[in-house]
């Protein structure tokens, strides 16, 4: 049928009919070109493993991101140029943080952070309640997955009053979170802990009987006491002591006495460490030292260049430390030698007495 058959109005009314039906077909091949549901919608990735944590919870007092700080793991990562923004709440203020506050961290390892980014380094500006971490332009950028941390020091965040808040992460790298936070009153935060430590001298003696032997001497050796019986070659007296303290000034030894004595005679001695020699006459202790303390022998008593003793009659310092000390663990050697012509003959003795004294 065409148009010319048929009157002006059935004219008229099969030309819109015409264009209703043209009309109705293109709308039914869109819509079989693209299936309903189907047309793909961007959406931002979210954040994965996020916190953030505050030196202080405290309402209303300055506070950092410290710890682990603003952490979160990104899904898209962080790419060159870059932006993610850190929106805190009413409340806050952190206006005044700056670049040299911030530690920015990819997983485990610093980046550099500056005013504004450059080729390799981020950038840091806050603005109100806004901060805003720039990518570098050429290198540096943080890969997906990677673990993000934000650390801030110099307490230039001041926290809200107590109650929950919000902080969003956002930016164009492409990741978004809203990590939850608290804060407390002052009447419930922070909690006052508080401890006495006495001071505290260790001083112990080890080997059994306080009690040392030469034996007879003759001029022809050089002996070593010990706490059984006296020995010619060079052995350790079977006796020592324990040391430490809690001493800020630290702890000192003293050993106070006389060399041995009898028959109207006394040892010769000496405060210079001696190599003994059989035949000429003489007196004196060393000290060995083994632990992980912080104490030491003095001079006199440390064995010298080897195994040489000391001794000065009255009261002088064995061992000494000038603070805080663990225990150390000290081994005693005693020796003499007689002159076969200048030391008389007879029974000799000596006590000497030790003292731990600490410094508080």
């Amino acid at each position: 049928m065409t148009l010319r058959s048929v009157s002006p109005i059935k004219k008229r009314y099969l030309q819109k009919a015409h264009k209703a039906v043209f009309s109705v077909g293109i709308f039914a091949l869109l819509m079989a070109l693209v299936p309903f549901g189907s047309v793909p919608v961007a959406k931002a990735a979210l954040l994965t493993s996020s916190s953030a944590t505050f030196s202080k919870v405290t309402e209303s007092v300055t506070s950092d991101l410290s710890g682990t700080g603003l952490q979160f793991t990104t899904s898209t990562g962080i790419a060159l140029n870059a932006t993610v923004t850190i929106t805190f709440p009413a409340g806050f203020t952190v206006s005044t943080i700056v670049a040299a506050d911030v530690t920015l961290k990819d997983n485990g390892s610093a980046l550099t952070v500056a005013g504004s980014p450059t080729a390799a380094n981020y950038g840091w500006s806050c603005v109100s309640l806004v901060c805003t971490l720039t990518a570098p332009s050429a290198s540096n950028a943080i890969l997906a997955t990677h673990t993000v941390q934000i650390i801030t020091t110099n307490s230039h965040i001041t926290n809200p009053t107590a109650g929950s808040y919000k902080i969003a992460i956002a930016g164009s790298f492409g990741d978004t979170k809203t990590i939850a936070v608290t804060f407390l009153s002052s009447a419930t935060s922070p909690i006052t802990v508080d401890a006495t430590i006495d001071p505290t001298v260790v001083f112990t003696w080890t080997g059994g009987a306080q009690a040392l032997h030469f034996g007879t001497m003759t001029g022809s050796n050089v002996y070593s006491a010990t706490t059984t019986s006296g020995a010619t070659s060079e052995t350790t007296s079977g006796l020592g002591f324990t040391v430490g303290t809690n001493a800020a000034s630290g702890v000192a030894v003293t050993v106070s006495g006389t060399p041995l004595t009898g028959a109207g005679h006394t040892f010769a001695t000496s405060a210079t460490p001696t190599t003994l020699a059989s035949g000429t006459e003489f007196f004196g202790l060393r000290v060995a030292r083994s632990g992980s303390g912080s104490t030491s022998a003095a001079t006199e008593y440390a064995g010298g260049t080897g195994s040489q003793y000391g001794f000065t009659n009255g009261t002088s310092t064995m061992v000494s430390s000038s603070g805080v000390s663990l225990t150390d663990t000290y081994t005693l050697w005693a020796e003499a030698a007689i002159s076969a012509t200048a030391t008389p003959p007879g029974s000799y003795t000596t006590t000497l007495t030790f003292v731990a004294t600490g410094t508080f």
